[in-house]
């Protein structure tokens, strides 16, 4: 079930960033989203493993993510609402 879950809010992820890279993992796309709102320029992340380093700097390496409008944040809401 929650690996049901997890591909229901990846696959919400993916559409509103109009993103087709279907290998980042969820954290990944979490990030994305995350240096996807304007004004924000830094974000804190847990770094008790080297995996999760490795994740953010695998982000932090793609081409930046535009901008999301605010009426995909609220579309982007609902689905992942739905998909909990």
């Amino acid at each position: 079930m929650s690996q049901a879950r997890s591909h229901r809010i990846k696959t919400n992820l993916l559409n509103t960033l109009n993103n087709q890279d279907k290998e980042q993992s969820l954290s990944q796309l979490a990030l994305c989203l995350y240096f996807s709102i304007k004004g924000i320029s830094s974000v804190l992340v847990g770094m008790r493993q080297t995996s999760y380093v490795t994740d953010v700097i695998a982000t932090l390496k793609r081409k930046k993510t535009p901008s999301i409008q605010l009426e995909s944040w609220k579309s982007l809401s609902e689905k992942l609402i739905e998909a909990l």
